[in-house]
């Protein structure tokens, strides 16, 4: 029986890397989508929290500088209320 042929050393590396390296790179994708979807989750609550205040009609009240007499806050009352407050 005649020995086994010598193979060259592939310039590949082997597979045992080349998973590991898939595997990090699906966890830092992983981790990227996350950070992207709590962001958008953040802005989506910013906005409601927004529109709530706009319309006087958020549940703890407005989280602005408060204006006596009005349910929004300063940067959502009516722009004369807004200037005659600030004069």
């Amino acid at each position: 029986m005649a020995a086994p042929a010598h193979r060259p050393q592939s310039a590949c590396p082997p597979d045992d890397v080349v998973q590991a390296e898939l595997a990090a790179e699906a966890t830092a994708a992983a981790e990227r989508e996350a950070a992207v979807c709590e962001a958008q989750c953040i802005a989506a609550r910013a906005d409601e929290l927004q529109a709530l205040c706009e319309l006087g009609a958020d549940p703890i009240g407005c989280r602005g500088i408060h204006v006596p007499g009005h349910t929004a806050c300063l940067a959502h009352v009516a722009d004369a209320d807004r200037d005659a407050y600030l004069d």
